[in-house]
């Protein structure tokens, strides 16, 4: 499948999700841009830049932002995501509530999935400041990056939305649950597959144990896929 036509795939899928668990429209544009070694990434946010307007009992109460960075997975011919965020933000006010963040080449020393909370509370402000020697006025909770599942088992979208499905009761579709939970079966999969790719010695051996007789690839097909730029998903 072409490139292009995985982007819009996933944004279709994305569309089908959002609109389906909250019984409104979303739509996703999708941005091309130039990448290194002269390939190529796509971009996927909402339509409307300041998020997808959550209620509850039918007046707006919340935000929820979504973008993500795609590029060509040349091993398991698959897009696979650069990076991914999801922010909750309550209408009219200035600072996000939380934010969930995925960065794959990640640089700093954050961790590349993580989550940070916009809040406050002065006893982790007073400990942050005892070695970074900092006043405590110029440190925020929002600074510290809670670490999240890694690469592969990161949190989703899906995991937002069921957040604030049970814990604020937000208004839903009757079947909302079950188009989640479809939802994060394919993601499960997906990253599974991806997970195989990237350690197959792990896979034969859970394979071998249920039974299963696996074989070597031959010497071509291992020629042609270390080849290929390796990614994750």
């Amino acid at each position: 499948m072409p490139f292009s036509a995985a982007v819009s795939d996933f944004a279709n899928e994305l569309e089908n999700l959002l609109s389906g668990a909250l019984s409104k429209k979303v739509s996703f544009k999708v941005l091309k841009a130039p990448l290194d070694n002269q390939e190529w990434k796509f971009s996927l946010t909402t339509k409307d830049m300041v998020g997808v307007p959550i209620c509850i009992d039918s007046v707006v109460v919340f935000y929820v932002q979504i973008f993500y960075n795609c590029a060509w997975n040349n091993i398991t011919e698959r897009i696979t995501i650069l990076e991914s965020s999801y922010t909750v933000w309550m209408k009219d006010v200035k600072e996000p509530l939380w934010r969930y963040d995925y960065v794959r080449d990640m640089s700093s020393k954050a961790p590349i999935a993580h989550l940070n909370v916009h809040a406050h509370r002065d006893e982790i402000v007073w400990a942050m400041s005892l070695k970074k020697k900092k006043s405590v006025h110029d440190l925020k909770i929002q600074k510290l990056h809670f670490p999240f599942g890694g690469a592969r088992f990161r949190p989703t979208i899906e995991d937002v939305l069921q957040m604030l499905i049970e814990e604020f009761d937000i208004d839903k579709s009757q079947n909302a649950k079950s188009i989640l939970e479809e939802s994060r079966v394919r993601y499960f999969e997906r990253q599974l597959h991806s997970a195989v790719i990237d350690s197959p010695g792990v896979a034969i051996e859970a394979l071998e144990k249920l039974g299963y007789a696996v074989s070597e690839p031959s010497e071509k097909h291992l020629t042609v896929k270390t080849k290929k730029r390796k990614t994750s998903f």
